[in-house]
């Protein structure tokens, strides 16, 4: 498969798979595992609905119900695109290239969020993702208030 995001589609198709009378099934993810949401355009959901956020791969090979489980590793996606510089990898390495506020994402502008002042934010330093506690905390880009 291209990727496996929350493992609900994959642990259907290897039912699909058993089902129909697979005696052995091996999956292989052509991506390295995606441990955290994506702010740049692609919708995946949050770190805690990212199922490699949350398991090593022996545990998801279980959950999905593969005999194995290999995925791309990010050395090998960066050689694939030809380089590091190709391609963002921050939905798998959590090492975003820009300051990223938590609620930023497809729900930014529900209004009952809003409401309720969901201010948490998180910023990087040095490659690693340290809280915020108040959105004020995060610089301002230039030409807004």
């Amino acid at each position: 498969d291209d990727s496996l995001v929350r493992g609900t589609t994959s642990r259907s198709r290897v039912r699909v798979l058993r089902e129909a009378g697979a005696k052995e099934i091996h999956l292989r993810i052509s991506s390295p595992p995606i441990i955290s949401p994506c702010f740049y355009g692609i919708d995946f959901p949050t770190s805690g609905e990212l199922i490699a956020s949350k398991y090593q791969i022996d545990t998801i090979k279980d959950i999905v119900g593969a005999d194995s489980l290999g995925y791309l590793s990010i050395e090998g996606m960066h050689r694939a695109v030809g380089g590091k510089n190709k391609t963002c990898d921050a939905c798998m390495s959590k090492k975003y290239p820009t300051e990223i506020p938590i609620n930023i994402g497809k729900d930014i502008l529900d209004p009952n969020l809003i409401a309720k002042g969901n201010e948490k934010a998180f910023h990087q330093e040095d490659g690693n993702v340290n809280p915020i506690e108040e959105t004020k905390d995060l610089p301002l880009e230039s030409g807004t208030q």
